[in-house]
């Protein structure tokens, strides 16, 4: 017993401190489209730009993007931790994936779809990896609510259809640019 004890003790010296994915409630189809699904009064390109926009604006990198099907796929940077088990420290990579799917409605409108994953990989078992469905509501609100901002300030801009906005433009509030646009 005392033997486990300073292993445990060495341990805590030798590991990061590691979270697991929060557990995902069982959500049924309905509430988990509710979750994942915004539509937006813009046509689909304007909606795919800002969803491209907001992904980097959170700091992920774009793996795939294909404005035709509308899907685009980003990863987070992987976040490397040591962990303590009974077989060793193992190393633990976590990275956070999101997928999104844009598609334009019949009525003229965007339809955006977001799915978080959470992926988990281990140095043990050959590289063992896990993948579960984030579901933590404030993840979904804080991308809808940067989205929808996003949206404001392109629609507000009116930028044609090909033409990127400018990164250097200092848009100011959504405000401002709806009164500079009026006048």
């Amino acid at each position: 017993m005392q033997q486990v004890q300073s292993v445990a003790d060495m341990g805590g010296y030798l590991v990061d401190t590691y979270r697991a994915s929060p557990a995902t409630a069982s959500l049924s189809v309905t509430e988990l489209r509710l979750l994942q699904r915004r539509d937006y009064r813009v046509d689909k390109q304007v909606a795919f730009a800002a969803t491209m926009n907001v992904l980097l604006d959170m700091g992920l990198r774009i793996e795939t993007a294909d404005i035709e099907s509308g899907f685009i796929t980003a990863v987070a940077p992987t976040r490397q931790q040591r962990k303590l088990d009974f077989g060793g420290v193992l190393r633990v990579s976590n990275v956070q994936m999101i997928s999104a799917f844009v598609e334009a409605s019949g009525t003229g409108e965007a339809l955006v779809r977001l799915a978080i994953a959470d992926a988990e990989t281990t140095n043990r078992e050959g590289g063992r990896a896990t993948e579960t469905a984030n579901t933590q509501a404030e993840l979904y609100q804080q991308f809808f609510e940067q989205l929808g901002h996003e949206i404001m300030r392109r629609s507000a801009l009116q930028v044609p259809e090909n033409e990127p906005i400018p990164a250097d433009t200092d848009a100011g509030t959504v405000e401002e640019l709806q009164l500079e646009n009026l006048e």
